[in-house]
């Protein structure tokens, strides 16, 4: 199994029988962008990593490469209300402070008033998230409860 975004995306994209022209207009995606992804291995924002996720049905996690089963997945909508709520009950769970997993993970401590006003992380930080305490990307970011 590919891990990596680029891998997975270009794999999606064939599987699909999709162009990365066609791709981009059915998502309202600049295509340089997806040249990007596909040439560069960029990592796309959560708005354009969700419109990614519902065109191919599979969840963030199959598309970060933090599942490897690809799972049929209804279209979601991002809920960045939801992110600060879950990620503090993360911290407590774990019993761990924000700096204390900042260090840990290697995440910028000053992002915390951000995610407290309704922003959300950017898509590597979520993944780092994700895998430090075990979770979803889609719980995180409210596509799922799980």
């Amino acid at each position: 199994m590919k891990n990596n975004f680029k891998d997975i995306l270009l794999d999606l994209i064939d599987e699909n029988g999709t162009s990365i022209s066609e791709l981009s207009k059915l998502l309202d995606i600049d295509d340089s962008n997806l040249y990007d992804y596909k040439n560069h291995g960029a990592i796309p924002n959560v708005d354009f990593a969700n419109r990614l996720a519902n065109y191919f049905g599979c969840s963030l996690d199959y598309l970060f490469g933090l599942d490897e089963n690809f799972k049929e997945v209804k279209p979601a909508k991002v809920e960045p209300t939801l992110f600060f709520p879950r990620y503090l009950r993360l911290l407590e769970e774990n019993k761990i402070s924000h700096y204390k997993f900042c260090k840990n993970a290697s995440v910028n401590t000053s992002s915390l008033w951000l995610w407290k006003k309704g922003s959300l992380p950017k898509m590597e930080t979520l993944i780092k998230i994700a895998t430090y305490f075990g979770v979803s990307i889609d719980y995180l970011v409210g596509r799922s409860d799980d």
